[in-house]
């Protein structure tokens, strides 16, 4: 500015604290931006890795197949004896009716 300008700045005390508040706004976003950087970016990185060497359930077995029914029903074998006569009277005759209809 030259010396004999009619504008002058002059900074009092609001006009520091304002300066000090936005350096410190300025700061904190900037310490939030590298701190996603240092710890969110190798997250980001690590897990879809991690997920690929999970070990798979399901379909996409490795390995020999095991000996299940198709379905993946389950089959209880043994030996059975009727105790309650009436429920399975019940159950039948619902099940004759359907047979008969």
């Amino acid at each position: 500015m030259p010396q004999y300008s009619p504008v002058r700045i002059q900074f009092g005390l609001r006009g520091w604290a304002a300066i000090v508040v936005g350096l410190a706004i300025v700061g904190a976003i900037a310490f939030l931006a590298i701190g996603l950087l240092v710890f969110l970016l190798p997250v980001l990185i690590l897990s879809p890795v991690l997920y690929w060497l999970m070990p798979k359930h399901g379909r996409n077995r490795v390995g020999p197949a095991e000996k299940e029914p198709a379905g993946g029903t389950t089959i209880i074998d043994g030996n059975f004896r009727v105790i309650d006569r009436s429920a399975m009277d019940q159950t039948q005759g619902t099940a004759k009716e359907r047979r008969d209809e």
